[in-house]
């Protein structure tokens, strides 16, 4: 970001922070990563361009393949990590991100990236991630939300990982293609006409099927109604 930005204190407006890394990218020639990190940013664009309030500033890239998004709009933060995946699996070359939703205050202190930012929804982000970057068990989930607000907390962090399962377990990359063309609202004909290599309504109709998508929308429908309010 080329510009400081200063945002509500302690007390004030809840904010959602995604903090996340690639799976795998340690796999990644030095040309892939620097692919790597373009992507993301054409992920962000992309957020940016369907959901233009979402995002409360640009996507900030670290450490080769780690990232971090300031939304601020909180409902929106299920959604949005759902499409981050979807958009990451649908490219077909194994890649993913573990991704940690934090929704809490952040400081006033003014910074130049997310990444220099301070406050609630950062810590609660950002050591969720660390503890699922920590965890032994090749089974552990690769998505958790975590809040200061202790009585939502638990029911939806039970709910993104059950998200990361049915994600994990079924999604392929042209059920993922799908998916990140449902989460933005379009129609399963506009998803068949924007397909890369051609494919019918009823193909689209069968990859989300396939990939759970009614559960998947029915989650961040839920979401966004709580956190409304």
């Amino acid at each position: 970001m080329g510009n400081r930005q200063s945002r509500s204190g302690d007390g004030g407006k809840l904010v959602a922070v995604l903090t996340g890394d690639i799976v795998g990218s340690s796999q990644l020639p030095p040309d892939g990563r620097a692919a790597l990190v373009d992507r993301l940013k054409g992920i962000a664009a992309e957020i940016r361009h369907c959901w233009p309030e979402a995002m409360a500033a640009d996507i900030d890239v670290f450490s080769g393949d780690s990232w971090q998004i300031l939304l601020s709009a909180p409902p929106l933060a299920l959604r949005l990590a759902v499409f981050i995946r979807a958009a990451l699996i649908g490219f077909d070359d194994g890649m993913d991100t573990r991704l940690a939703i934090g929704i809490g205050t952040m400081s006033d202190a003014p910074f130049d990236r997310v990444s220099q930012a301070d406050g609630e929804a950062f810590h609660l982000s950002g050591r969720a991630l660390e503890a699922m970057g920590q965890a032994k068990v090749k089974e552990a989930p690769w998505m958790r939300v975590r809040t200061s607000l202790a009585s939502r907390e638990g029911g939806w962090d039970a709910a993104a990982q059950l998200l990361d399962a049915v994600m994990r377990s079924v999604w392929t990359a042209p059920r993922a293609m799908a998916v990140a063309g449902a989460v933005r609202g379009w129609s399963q004909e506009t998803i068949s006409a924007k397909w890369p290599s051609g494919i019918t309504q009823a193909g689209v109709s069968k990859h989300l099927r396939a990939a759970a998508w009614g559960a998947v929308e029915g989650a961040i429908t839920l979401f966004e109604s709580d956190w409304a309010d």
